[in-house]
């Protein structure tokens, strides 16, 4: 089993909005349904390449969130000078961007510090169909501040940043720590377990 790996400049605004709390002005309370189902189906639409510009995600939001028009008009307002900000940043790494999703791929089937059995297993014990497919976007962000976040529907993101700190050994001449390898396998657990029995089982008091 492998994770699915994105790497685009849409995916990673996505995550670095989400990083940010940027999509958060989107929301009316904090039990906002339709906003966390719009965020999801968003950032699958991304990943897949239904939406690959600036003017694509601000439509799919003011379709989905038409109830709100004031904070949608701000907030895509806002967003086109947030993209052209990452954007920037993004085109200036997109060397090492390259070459992480490269590395990264290549680590987790790797013989010595690979994961794809241990994936294997995680979808044995939580039951999960093996169809169902684990995305992992890769977001490089100006300024890291957690590394990484199961965010539901089989979806994580893995933040980094492009610098690299003395104190660290990373893998080949990439961005990626040696001791963050099994990160994607850490969060894949997450997306799992949500999308387990055992969830549903622990969440309804029936599991036994």
């Amino acid at each position: 089993m492998n994770i699915e790996f994105v790497s685009t400049e849409m995916s990673g605004f996505y995550a670095y909005m989400f990083s940010n709390n940027r999509l958060n002005k989107l929301m009316i309370n904090k039990q906002d349904t339709c906003f966390f189902n719009c965020m999801k189906t968003l950032l699958s639409s991304v990943c897949v390449g239904e939406i690959n510009n600036i003017d694509e995600f601000n439509a799919f939001i003011k379709e989905k969130l038409s109830d709100r028009p004031d904070k949608v008009e701000q907030f895509c307002h806002d967003s086109i000078k947030e993209m052209q900000e990452y954007s920037s940043f993004y085109q200036r790494h997109i060397e090492p961007i390259t070459q992480y999703k490269r590395v990264i791929e290549n680590t987790q089937i790797d013989a010595q510090k690979g994961y794809s059995e241990d994936l294997a297993k995680l979808y044995d014990f939580f039951d999960v169909d093996k169809n169902f497919k684990c995305y992992g976007i890769l977001a490089p962000v100006p300024k890291k501040e957690i590394d990484g976040c199961a965010i539901g529907n089989g979806f994580f993101m893995i933040f980094y940043d492009n610098e690299k700190k003395d104190n660290e050994k990373y893998i080949e001449d990439s961005f990626l720590p040696e001791r963050k390898v099994s990160t994607p396998l850490h969060e894949a657990t997450h997306a799992l377990f949500e999308r387990s029995k055992m969830k549903q089982e622990l969440k309804n008091n029936t599991y036994c």
